[in-house]
């Protein structure tokens, strides 16, 4: 499975539907994991873990950019701090979904 299971691909629709984004995974859940989990679960599916690691390089390379407007003490700094906060919150949502799948697998998380 690649990228957002929400917003998958299917053969059997035009071309152009194809390629209309559709809202994700954290957009249609309000960035509720536990509503996410529900969903997923029902369909069959999982998060791997790649899915937690982008997450947090996407983070990760905001937080390197708003760090380098504060340190300016730019005003420019208010849109990338917007950016990073959402990027945060995408991270937390990930990471919660995937630790709720290794509960239910194992008993444990490895995160």
């Amino acid at each position: 499975m690649n990228g957002n299971p929400e917003g998958e691909k299917t053969k059997e629709a035009p071309a152009a539907e194809r390629n209309v984004k559709r809202p994700g995974l954290f957009e249609t859940t309000g960035g509720n994991a536990s509503e996410a989990y529900l969903i997923l679960r029902s369909k069959g599916k999982t998060v791997p873990y790649a899915w937690v690691k982008s997450a947090q390089e996407s983070r990760k390379r905001k937080q390197d950019q708003l760090g380098a407007k504060l340190k300016e003490k730019s005003l420019d700094a208010f849109p990338i701090l917007r950016q990073w906060e959402n990027a945060l919150e995408k991270e937390r949502f990930y990471y919660g979904l995937r630790a709720l799948f290794d509960l239910e697998q194992n008993g444990e998380t490895k995160l």
